[in-house]
């Protein structure tokens, strides 16, 4: 799917089968990318640098853990 900033530039997007956003290409091309579990609860995603921020969750799917790459962590 794309669509047109307000520059008029064009950004991307691409959705998985239950239309979950997984992936956003923007007008200077960055991606960034997003992967789901069979329970649609988000595991990991990539920002426009590349960096990976990884994602745990609780028996209720509460996020219980967020960690990225540079070590930033949060609960």
């Amino acid at each position: 799917v794309s669509k047109f900033h307000s520059s008029g530039k064009e950004i991307q997007y691409g959705y998985d089968g239950l239309g979950k956003l997984v992936k956003t290409v923007s007008p200077d091309g960055d991606i960034e990318k997003a992967y789901y579990n069979s329970l649609g609860q988000r595991v990991w995603d990539t920002d426009q640098f590349g960096c990976v921020t990884e994602y745990d969750y609780d028996k209720h799917g509460q996020v219980v853990k967020k960690e990225s790459e540079d070590g930033k962590k949060s609960q």
